[in-house]
């Protein structure tokens, strides 16, 4: 049988699904501007113009992505026309496919709202940092937020409400009406339906489609970001992880900076040749020098600047040695004003201990690379017995494989830890960060009784979320509403696992600096990247504290490169800074990449900071990318923390200083791949 009505009722059921379908997509955006404008309203000060350009550009970009799928669904129609059964089925497939893609995107819609919750932003490149992550861990972490339930449940009413609305025969039967009997017209029907679908994909009638370069909404991230839904989020975030992803060869990381060769880079960079990027460590000791890093998880210097003794007491132990910073011969260095070298943990380690921008390096291609460049493989040419000391799992981002092949003599993780001391902790991310200290402090007493000095680089993991104190430890009082937050369980219990982490900092510099090994050990210490999910960083004024960690260095007065050290708390730098810092303190001797700035030489000016995620600190403000061109945003004020909502074209000196950072960067992927692509390759080699 193969009559018009037998053709009509299946192809009314399809366009019904497709208008369901439409709805649907263009209600899960929706749901997520408005639950995140309202949940960050009060920081971002928008106007009535712009929040109805956010609506509008958001729905805009809804209709690109329901458009893209039903114009694959109504071409494929045309196809199957012509037989009645097929064509019936064809239009049950389409609702049983369209009903699973309702369900990916309200699924990521949900995501987006949740990075939007945790990190203050919608999906970007570090969705794919989480895959690398321990599955079960971020998955009991997240099952502990009430929130995920209420998301959970969206996405299951949002599925089954496309479905019903889908299967009404009220909906269908309206269209059956007026849909055209003939086979021909239903084909023309069908055709104008794709090319009205293909024109929603295309998103404009302009000389470009609608895509994340051409339209904005304002100069703030955030809201460009928003306005586009969890598959364009994600598709983007694919587009700059590919990017980013480890080059081919270190000719093609010259081909895309558009240097003809390495000579070119290192001048852009800053350096007269490439040789000059190698330096001699000015170190000068009459005796071996301990080295201690700590990377401390969530250390933001927006919450140590809240520090209140009596009220908001986070800094805890530590701060007597903050406020002994600048005092007249005190061994204390206190720098707040530092970027992290990424938001996340593992990129951060890599550049700090690779100089790598390009992350992670530890699960490509290149992972069992031994770099001759690796900060580890410096200090163990140079005598040192070095360890990685992590409170967290050694099986984290394939940590316990890649770090003894870049020069550690060992990787010790919580298990050994838990067995050292007998204890054990529910938190997924690691132990209490007192047995960590405890440790470390047994592994530099025994270093200090035998032949080698110790080089130990400790990563924290207490002050991840979920954040679980030991039950012995008594917090001392906190307070969200110094920051102008809400006091809740919720920021307490961040702001507690803070203090306690402090608390820990302090102690362990307290038995330092009341032991002989005062004098022959240096501590460096910084925070992998801010404290996320406890504050809303979207407003451009808050561009500071968005990347913002502290840098503390304890170097004992003898030591020669200690007089170099800037007594300002007002210098600016970034994790490129740090071990190369380190070195010329305590390290005669060494070579190593200076592609960061030592604070223990002289220096006849400050560079920008160097970051590797798009946005580079200088004294007078911070400068980032806004819709592909570069803005500078100055202090509000001189020493204040807040930068001008309102971007700028960045001034000559700064324009310059952003180029030569961009060139720097380049040349550290340059030096990265080089290694890679020839393992001979030895770039300390004199």
């Amino acid at each position: 049988m193969n009559t018009p009505q037998d053709r009509r009722r299946p192809l009314a059921a399809l366009v019904a699904t497709g208008l369901c379908f439409t709805l649907l997509i263009a209600a899960a955006g929706f749901a997520v501007r408005v639950l995140a404008v309202s949940l960050s309203g009060q920081h971002l000060d928008l106007s009535a113009a712009e929040l109805a350009r956010l609506y509008m550009l958001g729905l805009r970009f809804d209709l690109k992505f329901a458009g893209t799928v039903l114009a694959g669904v109504w071409a494929l129609a045309l196809l199957w026309l012509a037989w009645p059964r097929a064509f019936a089925a064809y239009a049950w497939a389409g609702l049983v496919v369209l009903a699973v893609v309702v369900f990916a995107v309200w699924w990521l819609a949900m995501t987006d709202l949740g990075f939007v919750f945790y990190f203050g932003h919608p999906i970007d490149i570090m969705v794919f940092e989480l895959f690398h992550d321990d599955a079960g861990a971020i998955t009991r972490t997240a099952l502990r937020d009430w929130r995920v339930y209420l998301e959970l449940l969206a996405i299951a009413v949002a599925t089954g409400l496309f479905v019903w609305l889908a299967r009404r025969p009220w909906a269908s039967a309206w269209l059956q009406a007026r849909l055209p009997r003939h086979p021909a017209q239903q084909a023309l029907a069908l055709l104008t339906l794709a090319l009205l679908s293909g024109l929603a994909a295309r998103g404009s009638l302009g000389t470009f489609p609608l895509a994340r370069k051409t339209e904005a909404v304002s100069n703030q991230p955030f809201l460009n970001a928003l306005a586009m839904n969890g598959p364009l989020n994600l598709y983007y975030a694919d587009k700059d992880r590919r990017e980013a992803a480890l080059p081919e060869s270190s000719a093609e990381v010259l081909q895309a900076a558009g240097f003809a060769d390495v000579e070119a880079l290192a001048r852009a960079a800053g350096f007269a040749q490439p040789g000059d990027v190698i330096v001699t460590s000015a170190a000068a000791v009459s005796r071996p020098v301990h080295v201690v890093f700590f990377l401390m998880e969530g250390w933001s210097t927006h919450i140590a600047m809240g520090d209140e003794p009596g009220r908001n007491d986070v800094l805890a132990g530590f701060r007597k040695h903050c406020d002994a910073a600048g005092q007249g011969g005190a061994a204390d260095h206190w720098y707040p004003r530092y970027f992290s070298a990424g938001y996340g943990t593992n990129p951060s380690i890599e550049q700090l201990l690779l100089q790598s921008p390009v992350t992670p390096v530890a699960q490509s291609r290149a992972r069992r690379v031994a770099f001759r460049t690796a900060m580890p493989r410096i200090f163990r040419n140079a005598g040192y017995a070095t360890v990685f000391v992590s409170g967290g799992a050694a099986n984290w981002q394939n940590h316990a494989d890649f770090w003894p092949r870049q020069g550690f003599d060992a990787y010790e993780d919580r298990s050994v830890i838990e067995r050292r001391y007998g204890v054990s902790s529910p938190n997924p991310w690691g132990i209490p960060d007192e047995y960590l200290f405890d440790y470390v402090w047994e592994r530099l007493s025994a270093a200090d009784a035998g032949v080698k000095p110790l080089f130990a680089f400790v990563l924290s993991t207490t002050n991840h979320e979920p954040v679980i104190l030991p039950e012995h430890y008594r917090p001392g009082p906190v307070d969200p509403t110094v920051y102008g937050l809400r006091d809740d369980a919720h920021k307490r219990g961040q702001l507690k696992g803070y203090q306690y982490a402090m608390a820990q900092l302090g102690r362990f510099l307290d038995r330092l600096k009341a032991s002989p090994m005062a004098d022959r050990t240096v501590v460096v210490a910084t925070g992998d990247h801010v404290l996320r999910n406890f504050a809303d960083y979207t407003d451009n004024r808050d561009g500071f504290w968005r990347f913002a960690v502290p840098a503390y260095i304890y170097a004992p007065a003898s030591l020669t490169g200690a007089q170099h050290l800037p007594a300002t708390a007002a210098v600016v730098g970034s994790h490129l800074d740090l071990l190369p810092t380190a070195l010329d303190l305590a390290v005669p001797g060494a070579r190593f990449p200076q592609l960061g700035q030592s604070l223990a030489r002289p220096a006849s000016r400050r560079w920008g900071a160097v970051l590797s995620h798009g946005a580079d600190l200088f004294e007078t403000g911070v400068a980032r990318l806004v819709q592909n061109e570069w803005r500078f945003f100055p202090f509000a004020a001189p020493g204040s923390w807040q930068v001008q909502g309102k971007g700028i074209v960045p001034p000559p000196e700064i324009a310059a200083e952003i180029a030569r950072i961009a060139a720097n960067r380049t040349l550290q992927s340059w030096l990265v791949v080089r290694q890679v692509e020839d393992p001979g390759y030895d770039p300390l080699r004199p």
